[in-house]
């Protein structure tokens, strides 16, 4: 388990401690602190905390890092990722303390204060006691006087061998960004016999997605397409391997959809129309895809008959798709000048025409010309129509139209089924070259699930991925959760660590499990005891992280999820639970009522019967009446109301007075 990282110098965290677990507290305090030697010696201490069992008995530990916006969540958990578990640990300036290692740097020295801490026999691992690695292999320790010059490696490489990292995000974090074929996260997943991180995070997962695509030893991939393409293929194909998982049967937006629907789009038709209109009206190859398209029958199709509609459209789909590829091609490995890739193209489509207006054997004959397939012509016309096949015959598929249809979510077989037909990239028959082709002709919708269901759905999908590959050496996980329910509605975040409680466990049997979320939002503090949960705070005038002990806030597992909301920690200076355009709004009216002679009352008056917090609404009144008398109506319903609304007040303020007691 990760305990406890005390952070000397990274960016905006100096000289500070933080407590990654609720079981312990540690404790670091700085004797001597030399800025010409960069010498700390300090003395470290640990108190056992007796906390009630909460959660899951395979989960260890549940972490919020809960913290004002710039207060430095994001970027603890980037030292924790980046800085100690996946680069070169000399760039740390600080240590980490796990159940079984001190992973010090920095010439940080504790003198006796280790051996004094009767929980842990806790060894302390320098610098030289890393080894060092190098593509999946271990080498030899590294001598003194080598490491700060060759030292490549990653902290816990060598001593962490039972534990993994799983890092998620949902968001796309523009800052882990690099200039890489367009998009490349901080990482791939790095893999060893002794040690695991795995990155989750949605750049990553692009990353990913592309380099699956186009990345192999004895293999050749293609993907042909960008790698936002080529991770909404292997986004949806998580997504569905999940949906046909008897995992999702058991979380609670499981009925809220029948089934996945899949419909046809037209990007690839819209690019050959573009194509088509773009051509100089003098060609003779101008608007002839759309045109021999359009004109294209099947023999036997009939007016009222959807599946042959659906079939034929099918096949339409697929075409488009194959002359996207085959021009991306002739742009990419085509005599540039001899001949246009554009023009080029259309002419071997419409030699693949001219004995047929069948679309199943206009795509045959075109795959059997086209440079792009190579020595896949067979293999990849054949996978087509078992896809097309599979569609149209499968009794357990519902046809809504002639561009759509449905799979049952009761009918998990015919999912993965057309997940292995249609994703999954085939082999030759000498079993060792293998092509990955993306055709981009679907839309997978998921009707009834919220864009926040959706991403429940995705978080699950992506952890599904990680549980699957994780091997069972790896007996204990910790999960960095980065602001995980920043998507979702309220309602969803109310009942997210329940969700983690109950199916985290499910998806990783037999294994440990500990969690740390970061997150800005109150919600989750009321599924925490207050040791659960690290408080960080923004200096107001260094702009520094600082741990806030909360000592006004006495108790939050339980607490009202509303006071919370007010609470002064996460509306810092806001005042209370409003907002920052209705409170400029009341103030203006306060102002005007205060002049000699206010004016436009009729317009102050409207604007007080907006304001829906009691207290606040009698008050304005008051204030109006003093200023226009003659406005008051003295009749019994008005009467009434003000009174009520007084009552209520008077509760309120009551209530609030006894839980701040409380």
């Amino acid at each position: 388990m990760l305990l406890y990282l005390w952070v000397n110098k990274y960016n905006h965290i100096k000289k500070i401690g933080f407590n990654l677990s609720s079981l312990y507290e540690f404790s670091f305090t700085i004797e001597k602190d030399s800025p010409k030697t960069k010498e700390i010696v300090g003395r470290l201490e640990c108190v056992k905390k007796r906390n009630p069992k909460l959660f899951n008995e395979q989960i260890e530990d549940i972490k919020a890092i809960i913290g004002e916006n710039g207060s430095g969540k994001s970027t603890l958990l980037e030292i924790l990722i980046q800085n100690i578990m996946t680069k070169p640990s000399y760039y740390f300036d600080g240590f980490i303390i796990t159940d079984k290692f001190i992973f010090n740097r920095k010439g940080i020295h504790f003198g006796k204060s280790i051996s004094e801490i009767k929980y842990f026999d806790l060894k302390e691992v320098p610098n030289v006691e890393l080894v060092n690695y190098n593509r999946d292999k271990f080498q030899r320790k590294l001598k003194p006087h080598e490491v700060e010059d060759s030292y490549t490696g990653q902290i816990a490489t060598s001593h962490l061998n039972h534990l993994s990292i799983i890092h998620y995000s949902p968001l796309l974090n523009m800052d882990r960004i690099a200039n890489i074929e367009g998009v490349a996260g901080s990482s791939r997943t790095w893999e060893t016999d002794y040690w695991h991180y795995y990155d989750y995070t949605t750049e990553n997962c692009i990353v990913d997605d592309y380099h699956a695509l186009n990345i192999g030893e004895t293999s050749y991939y293609i993907s042909g397409e960008s790698e936002l393409l080529a991770h909404k293929s292997a986004e949806s194909k998580r997504n569905l391997e999940f949906l046909s998982n008897q995992i999702f049967e058991q979380l609670p937006f499981k009925n809220r959809i029948e089934g996945v629907t899949i419909r046809l789009n037209d990007f690839y038709q819209r690019f050959w129309e573009s194509i088509d209109s773009f051509l100089k009206a003098d060609n003779e190859l101008q608007g002839r895809i759309e045109e021999v398209i359009t004109s294209i029958k099947e023999k036997d199709l009939r007016e009222k008959d959807r599946l042959k509609e659906l079939e034929s459209n099918l096949y339409v789909s697929f075409l488009y798709g194959a002359l996207k590829y085959e021009y991306k091609n002739r742009m990419n490995f085509g005599d540039r000048g001899k001949s246009n890739a554009i023009l080029s193209t259309i002419e071997l489509f419409l030699s693949s025409t001219s004995k047929t207006r069948i679309h199943r054997t206009t795509l045959e004959n075109f795959l059997k010309k086209a440079q792009f397939t190579g020595k896949f012509r067979s293999s990849l016309y054949s996978k087509i129509k078992k896809a097309v096949d599979f569609i149209i015959e499968s009794p357990s598929i519902k046809y809504k139209g002639n561009y759509d249809f449905t799979i049952p979510l009761s009918k998990p077989d015919v999912i993965k089924e057309f997940i292995k037909i249609y994703f999954d990239d085939f082999v030759l028959e000498d079993g060792e070259d293998r092509r990955t082709f993306i055709f981009d002709i679907f839309s997978i919708e998921y009707v009834g699930l919220s864009s926040g269901e959706k991403n429940l759905l995705s978080m699950f999908s992506r952890l599904k991925r990680a549980a699957d590959t994780i091997p069972a050496s790896q007996s204990e996980l910790a999960f960095l959760l980065d602001e995980p329910e920043v998507t979702l509605h309220p309602q969803w975040q109310i009942s997210f660590i329940k969700l983690l409680n109950e199916n985290l466990p499910k998806l990783f049997p037999k294994k440990k499990l500990q969690i740390l979320i970061s997150s800005h939002s109150p919600i989750l503090v009321s599924d925490l005891p207050k040791n659960n949960i690290l408080f960080l705070e923004k200096d107001d005038i260094t702009g520094d992280c600082k741990v806030s002990e909360l000592k006004d806030m006495q108790k939050t597992f339980g607490a009202n999820i509303h006071s919370l909301y007010a609470d002064a920690f996460f509306l810092k200076d806001k005042g209370g639970a409003m907002g920052e355009f209705a409170k400029e709004i009341i103030k203006e009216v306060i102002s005007e009522l205060k002049r000699e002679v206010p004016r436009n009352p009729q317009h102050l008056k409207s604007v007080i019967d907006l304001v829906g917090e009691p207290l606040i609404l009698n008050q304005l009144l008051e204030l109006f009446y003093m200023k226009f008398p003659e406005q008051r109506i003295e009749n019994i319903d008005e009467r009434i109301a003000f009174l009520e609304r007084e009552l209520t007040s008077s509760r309120e303020i009551k209530q609030r007075g006894s839980n701040e007691n409380n």
